[in-house]
C-alpha cells in the first residue's frame, strides 16, 4: 500500500535524523569535555541524557506509526484473530446443534393407524426412467418394437 511505505519512509527519516542530531550532539559534547577536564562528568552525564532522549523519540515514533497503522487497518474492517474465534465457536456450536436436532434412522415421527374401512390408496405405478446412453437407446427400442408388433396382431385379427 503506498500510505505504508510513505510511513515507513517517514519512520526511517524520523529514525536517521535523530541518530545524525544523537552523532552530532555527542561529538560536540566529546570536544567540549575535552576542552574542559573538570567538565567531564557532567558532559558525560548530558551526553546519557541525549541518548535517552533520542530513544524515546525513537520509541514515541514508532508508537505513532503502530496506532496509525491500526486505525488504518481498523478502517479496513478486516477480521482480527479474536473474530475469527468468535465465529468458529458460533459454527461449532451450530454444527453440534444441527447434529443434535437431526432425527436417527428409524426415530422419525410415527404413522397413525389408518381408520377402518378407508383401505390403503393404490397409487398408479411409476413409469421407469430411460437410462441415458447410446446404450439405452437400442435397448429401448427392442423393448418398444414387441408392443408396437402385438398392436398390430390385436388391430389385423
Amino acid at each position: 500500500m503506498a500510505s505504508d511505505e510513505r510511513l515507513k519512509k517517514a519512520q526511517k527519516a524520523g529514525a536517521d535524523w535523530l541518530e545524525s542530531a544523537r552523532a552530532r550532539a555527542e561529538e560536540f559534547l566529546r570536544e567540549l569535555s575535552r576542552a574542559t577536564d573538570p567538565a567531564q562528568g557532567r558532559a558525560q552525564e548530558t551526553i546519557d541524557e541525549v541518548i535517552e532522549g533520542s530513544k524515546k523519540g525513537t520509541e514515541q515514533l514508532v508508537n505513532s506509526i503502530r496506532s496509525e497503522i491500526s486505525a488504518q487497518l481498523g478502517l479496513l474492517g478486516l477480521a482480527t484473530k479474536r473474530d475469527l474465534a468468535d465465529l468458529e465457536q458460533r459454527l461449532s456450536g451450530k454444527a453440534a446443534g444441527a447434529k443434535e436436532a437431526a432425527p436417527t434412522k428409524g426415530a422419525g415421527p410415527k404413522k397413525a393407524a389408518p381408520a377402518k374401512g378407508a383401505g390403503p390408496k393404490k397409487a398408479a405405478p411409476a413409469k421407469k426412467a430411460a437410462p441415458a446412453g447410446p446404450a439405452a437407446k437400442s435397448a429401448g427400442t427392442k423393448k418398444a418394437a414387441p408392443a408396437k408388433k402385438a398392436a398390430a396382431k390385436k388391430a389385423a385379427n
